[in-house]
C-alpha cells in the first residue's frame, strides 16, 4: 500500500533580486520560523528546502553505515591528531640532530 504523504503546493513569484516568499503554512510544515536557517538544494531542476533538523538527520542517515558500534568518532579524531603531532615532533627532532 502506498505511503500517505502531506503535499502542499503553492505558486509564488520570484522577486527582482531572486527572492522567494515561502507561505507560512509551508514554513510550519517544515518546522521553521522566521530567521531560522534552511538548506536549499537543486536536484534535477527541483528546488528542495530542508530545515536544519531535517538536513542534520539526513547527514546522520548517510554517515551511519560508516560508524562502527561502540567507537567514538571524537576519540578516534583526537587520537589521530595526537599521532600526527607526535610524527611532526619526531620529524622536527630528527632535523635538529
Amino acid at each position: 500500500m502506498a505511503e500517505e504523504r502531506e503535499v502542499l503546493s503553492y505558486w509564488v513569484a520570484v522577486g527582482s533580486q531572486g527572492e522567494l516568499t515561502v507561505p507560512p503554512e509551508m514554513l510550519s510544515a517544515l518546522g521553521v520560523a522566521p530567521a531560522d536557517m534552511v538548506n536549499l538544494t537543486v536536484v534535477d531542476g527541483v528546488l528542495e528546502i530542508r530545515s536544519a533538523d531535517s538536513a542534520w538527520r539526513e547527514a546522520q542517515r548517510i554517515l551511519a553505515p560508516g560508524i562502527l558500534p561502540g567507537v567514538s568518532i571524537v576519540d578516534e579524531l583526537i587520537a589521530d591528531r595526537r599521532r600526527e603531532v607526535q610524527l611532526e615532533s619526531d620529524v622536527k627532532g630528527d632535523a635538529a640532530e
